[in-house]
């Protein structure tokens, strides 16, 4: 498809480009902004030619020259002379510039190695540090106390200073967890690295005799590399996909590894003579164990096996990798029962998946108490096993203040003669250093919370708490005080099955006036759950909002409110100023309008199981009082609600409107063409409403609509067609489960009148009278539809030539819903060839797959669900046919899981190339495409 136009890209004005290269280079830190300063940065600024890049690399840059001898430096540099350019841009000089005044080779060395990553690509901060690490870059000068990771994080901030990085997101505490590298800056440190970087395809790799760090990415066929390459000077080695052979390796002196999404189900025993290796990477592969040779690589300071399902060993004398530093694995039931002995040997270790507490020799919580490195996020299970408050503090938590965030997990086990003081005790003995940031405890069983974490003469141990999360505690009566905690974001409360009352000591202390300045309660607090409390009837508010003009004290920074299963609640606060986003789930209705009717801020609205007629006041209430903001409305489960309240016009911001499990609604609202508002909603889901008969009328007029999901409504009459047709800004259309649509034969015509822009349709499921899945015909020459409904007129869905040729010509993923009777498949889906994913659901009658199936040329993904009788794929011709196929996942079709039995199979033939294959809930093969379904 060729563009209608053509639009030059403007660079930046003079004055836009000083304003953005003057916030830059004389921020706090840098020079002083003195006119003279100001004279030469003016004229650097006109050397960058408005391109946005140069602008910030150069502010960047110059934020670390202090005088004017340093900037006139830079402006009268030859280097602006190079003639090197990117499409036509002189971006290199200023990219040159800033980095060849980075403040120490190996940092230039650092910038260069991220050329290994292809363009785009997310790098996560601790693997590219990791990586750094592995080649001996992060070197700390000497006398200092810094550690090798020290050095790299502050690395990776002078590189997003100066924009050779680009800062991507950010996690609960505010650290930049990953970044980017823009095109230009990929092609410049490609160019800088060429002569001992390389990036390739696994297939086109010939002589690798000069390069230091290769990547090599995954081809049409399987490649194992071969001796003849030539290891010897290789440092890094990234194989995307691609197996690693049993070669030679006594010559090589690789420090880094990466075999992620290699479909190896060992480790190759070649890996053993590796001894230089520092850093290595399997995850994303189905091997099955770790052999114990890992153990013989004694410079291993980074191990990642992430995502490996198979995973099932580790090596038992894994304690001898004394200088691991950081251990990635996947935290979960069975991995934790893989947590290998005498981990507290490892003393160099920062980073830990979990610790879980044992009874067996080295699997103590003493262990804990050798890793005085440890960083970031500490999980320990099995608490229950710590027998007293002197062995919990063996873990020595208190004098390692780099730990970031503690989570503290009991087994959720109820134990006759459990001694639950021992359990009070225990979280005494783990006291964390005042430096923590995030607490989570879990399945607790104490009555009352360790010290440390109340509050003494107006101060806490906890004062630099950013999270907090305590779940599922039985016995505990009481919450802490924790409003005055300055620094607090996010407060999760879940399960605390004994509170009746948050009463206002929740609040912390506080005086109403320090020094003349009033203060404020929970004043950082952005995010408040409070959930699964069945016995909480009384939420007080704080003492001072009682006094007048002092709501906005209480909660000024709340944004996010999750308020549900408290069926009891009765009393809860109402200032509650500033708040975007309200979940509220199965309470009483008095406390919802108590808590609900200041709102005036939502964007984000969402209702859930809330029962009794009010709930209408409620909903119009909330709908007037936010109708400038709301941008998504769910309703859930709300017995009480008949009908949406028509205010719902005046939403001008709405955005997607979800209506599921309302079992007495029947009508939505009408969308009249001269007073319609939602001019912004893009989504309609609408499910399990039992009484619904029609969708609204006047649907057509939501000329922003891009999805409408409609569902499980066995009442659904009427579709009007001339409406759903009009939806020209239509993506997705889903209509299932609705088996009374029978009635109206003409809806499988109108579905060659949709937008030919729509991409994913989801339809079927329909009456079970029927004996063929009534999808439209479509022919080469003028048809009339056979539609008897007024509404439906043959001039609006004659089927012409023209039709024919859009027909569903940007569908890429298609979902039939079957029913009993049907015995095969509509042939007219042979024709679907942009289509990339097609599922197929509950075709009880369908006992075999037809060969068009190999048609569908652009084919990506096949998924076969609950077809009990489905026993017969295509034919390995029609198989082979589909060379796109990345998936393959078959679930609840027992006859075919049996043919297709892994190398047992008598289908196995068929499918043995496609590179992943699920069958129910097993990962028979892992391909180098594999996406872990839970990230």
């Amino acid at each position: 498809m060729q563009a209608s136009r053509t639009h030059r890209l403007v660079g930046l004005s003079n004055d836009d480009s000083w304003t953005i290269f003057r916030q830059k280079a004389f921020a706090r830190g840098g020079p002083q902004e003195t006119p003279n300063l100001v004279v030469v940065g003016q004229r650097i600024v006109k050397r960058c030619g408005g391109v946005p890049l140069a602008v910030k690399t150069l502010g960047g840059l110059m934020h670390s020259k202090k005088n004017e001898h340093d900037w006139l430096s830079i402006e009268r540099s030859e280097i602006w002379n190079s003639s090197q350019k990117i499409n036509g841009t002189d971006i290199f000089p200023s990219l040159r510039l800033s980095f060849d005044h980075l403040p120490s080779p190996s940092l230039r060395q650092c910038f260069a190695y991220c050329s290994i990553f292809p363009k785009d690509f997310f790098i996560e901060r601790t693997n590219l540090i990791e990586l750094w690490m592995a080649q001996g870059y992060l070197q700390p000068t000497k006398g200092s106390d810094m550690l090798m990771e020290d050095v790299g994080n502050n690395y990776f901030d002078v590189l997003l200073w100066n924009f050779l990085l680009q800062a991507v997101p950010k996690d609960g505490y505010g650290t930049i967890v990953g970044c980017k590298m823009h095109d230009l800056v990929h092609n410049f440190a490609l160019h800088i690295s060429k002569n001992y970087c390389s990036t390739s395809k696994a297939t086109e790799v010939s002589d690798i005799s000069h390069v230091q760090h290769l990547s090599l990415v995954s081809s049409e066929e399987e490649v194992s590399l071969i001796s003849e390459f030539g290891f010897q000077k290789l440092r890094t080695l990234f194989l995307s996909g691609i197996l690693l052979g049993d070669v030679s390796m006594d010559k090589t002196r690789l420090r880094a590894l990466n075999l992620v999404k290699s479909e190896m189900k060992e480790l190759p025993s070649s890996i053993s003579k590796m001894i230089h290796l520092r850093y290595l990477d399997i995850s994303r592969t189905a091997i099955k164990e770790l052999p114990s040779f890992v153990t013989n690589l004694y410079n291993l300071q980074t191990l990642r096996i992430l995502y490996c399902l198979f995973l099932e060993k580790l090596p038992r004398e894994f304690r001898k990798l004394v200088k691991l530093r950081h251990f990635y694995m996947d935290d979960d039931e069975k991995r934790r029962n893989l947590m290998p002995v005498g981990l507290g040997q490892l003393t160099c270790l920062l980073t830990l998946p979990f610790f879980v507490v044992g009874q067996n020799k080295g699997c103590g919580i003493e262990e804990l108490g050798c890793l005085h490195n440890l960083r970031g996020v500490v999980k320990i299970y099995g608490l229950e096993h710590v027998k007293s408050k002197e062995g919990a503090q063996k873990a020595n938590l208190s004098s390692n203040p780099n730990i970031q965030e503690l989570r503290f997990h009991w087994t959720n086990d109820e134990v006759e003669n459990t001694d639950i003081n021992n359990d009070v005790d225990v979280l005494e003995g783990l006291k964390p250093h005042s430096n923590l940031k995030g607490l989570v405890i879990e399945n607790y069983r104490g009555e009352k919370l360790a010290s440390w974490m109340m509050v003494k003469d107006h101060t806490s141990l906890l004062y630099n708490l950013v999270k907090i999360e305590l779940k599922y505690y039985k016995r505990l009566g009481e919450i802490p005080a924790l409003g005055h905690l300055p620094f607090l974001q996010v407060l999760q409360i879940v399960g605390m099955h004994n509170v009746k009352s948050v009463g206002t000591e929740f609040y912390g202390p506080h005086n109403l006036n320090d020094g003349g300045r009033e203060t404020s309660i929970f004043q950082a607090l952005r995010e408040l759950s409070l959930q699964y409390m069945p016995s909480l009837i009384e939420w007080s508010e704080a003492a001072v909002a009682a006094y007048s003009g002092s709501s906005g004290l209480v909660f000024p920074s709340l944004k996010v409110l999750n308020i549900g299963w408290c069926p009891r609640l009765i009393m809860a606060p109402s200032h509650f100023p500033s708040i975007k986003t309200l979940t509220i789930a199965e309470i009483n209705n008095v406390a919802l309008r108590k808590m609900s009717n200041k709102l005036t801020s939502l964007t984000f609205l969402n209702l859930r199981k809330v029962s009794g007629s009010e709930i209408n006041f409620v909903l119009e209430e909330m709908f007037k009082n936010n109708r400038s903001l709301l941008k998504h409305v769910t309703i859930d489960s709300c017995d009480g609600v008949a009908h949406v309240p028509n205010v719902l016009h005046d939403l001008a911001s709405l955005e997607t409107l979800c209506i599921k499990e309302c079992p007495n609604i029947t009508t939505i609202l009408d969308i009249n063409e001269e007073h319609n508002g939602l001019t912004r909603l893009q989504d309609i889901m609408i499910t399990k409403c039992n009484k619904l008969t029609c969708l609204p009328k006047g649907i057509g007029n939501l000329a922003s609509l891009e999805r409408l999901a409609v569902s499980e409504c066995p009442n659904l009459m009427v579709i009007d067609p001339s409406d759903i047709c009009r939806l020209t800004s239509l993506r997705s259309l889903e209509i299932k489960k609705c088996g009374i649509l029978r009635t109206y034969n003409c809806w499988p015509e109108w579905l060659l009148s949709l937008t030919p822009d729509l991409t994913r349709l989801v339809i079927g499921d329909f009456s079970e009278e029927l004996d063929y899945f009534p999808w439209p015909t479509i022919t080469s020459t003028t048809t009339t539809s056979t539609c008897t409904n007024s509404s439906c007129s043959s001039s609006n869905f004659n089927i012409t030539h023209q039709v024919q040729q859009r027909f569903f010509v940007s569908l890429k993923s298609l979902t039939l819903y079957g029913w009993s009777k049907l015995t095969s498949l509509p042939d007219q889906l042979q024709h679907l060839t942009a289509l990339i994913d097609l599922s197929i659901w509950e075709f009880d009658g369908l006992e075999s797959l037809p060969d068009w199936l190999g048609n569908l040329s652009s084919l990506q993904a096949l998924h076969l669900w609950k077809c009990k009788n489905l026993m017969i794929l295509p034919s390995m011709k029609a198989m082979r046919s589909l060379t796109k196929l990345q998936s393959l996942k078959i679930r609840w079709c027992p006859l075919l899981k049996e043919k297709c039995s892994k190398e047992s199979g008598p289908d196995w033939h068929k499918i043995s190339h496609i590179p992943s294959i699920q069958i129910d809930s097993n990962y028979v093969k892992l391909g180098s495409n594999h996406t872990n379904e839970n990230e």
